[in-house]
């Protein structure tokens, strides 16, 4: 029993690593464990893609708990599963409502806060519309 669970993860953990994932927990995300927050600003005229500027945001943000067995309702793993509600994301970032963070700024400081920066909202809200 034991290998058969030790293949399982292997083989979970080597899908993982293929697809650019790592393995998280739906706690505070460590920045070993995924692509880095902040991709550089694209320029007024350029356009935000998924690859560059929407999928470190969404992976280091969103996919430790939007993704299957944790608590997110819906998985967002990849570019399809983001595409098909990218107007949905776009809503509940702009209002802050995800991710889910509730202390508010400025009251002391947490490991691992999962806040989108005002530049990370606003990139979020230019590939949706676009």
């Amino acid at each position: 029993m034991r290998v058969a669970a030790r293949a399982r993860r292997a083989l979970l953990g080597a899908g993982l690593l293929g697809s650019g994932l790592a393995p998280v927990g739906c706690g505070p995300a460590r920045t070993e464990d995924v692509a880095p927050a902040r991709p550089a600003p694209p320029s007024v005229a350029e356009t935000v893609t998924f690859n560059r500027h929407i999928a470190p945001i969404v992976f280091r943000n969103c996919a430790p708990c939007h993704r299957p067995g944790e608590a997110g309702p819906f998985s967002l793993l990849g570019y399809a599963d983001v595409h098909k509600r990218a107007s949905q994301i776009a809503r509940v970032t702009k209002v802050r409502f995800m991710p889910p963070w509730p202390p508010d700024p400025g009251y002391g400081d947490l490991a691992g806060p999962r806040r989108l920066t005002d530049e990370q909202i606003a990139l979020i809200q230019r590939w949706a519309a676009a």
